[in-house]
């Protein structure tokens, strides 16, 4: 792994997911909690780094990502103006370690969003730190 975003890791975390659910504790039918992505993303020395996180954290936030690109697609109906209705901007040349620490940073400054979904905390995780500049709106 290379540290940029790759697609295809995103069908591979599904599969190590789906596989190995029953370790996950907090994953339930409405979703990953913030609060166990935090405890599955923020340790690199952890078991459950080692178990999942190595593929859930990277893959689960460029899914985020590609889902909030392509929601902007369909809302917009066109490739060239889909950055209007962004809610955040991904640098150029950003790594899963930096969207990681972005998510990871947030959640700390806010623990009251533990209980929360994980994947809309990770969103406003990212329109906080990565905000479209005004010229892409």
């Amino acid at each position: 792994m290379n540290g940029k975003f790759d697609t295809r890791w995103i069908a591979a975390a599904a599969a190590i997911l789906v596989a190995s659910s029953g370790s996950l504790g907090s994953v339930r039918a409405e979703g990953l909690t913030a609060g166990r992505l935090y405890d599955i993303c923020h340790d690199r020395t952890s078991a459950d780094w080692d178990r999942i996180g190595q593929w859930l954290c990277p893959s689960y936030l460029r899914g985020i990502v590609d889902g909030a690109r392509l929601q902007a697609f369909h809302v917009t109906g066109s490739m060239e103006t889909y950055k209007r209705v962004m809610q955040f901007c991904e640098p150029a040349g950003s790594t899963y370690d930096a969207a990681i620490g972005v998510v990871v940073k947030f959640i700390e400054a806010r623990p009251e969003t533990r209980p929360l979904s994980a994947a809309g905390v990770a969103y406003e995780a990212f329109s906080a730190e990565w905000p479209c500049p005004s010229e892409r709106r």
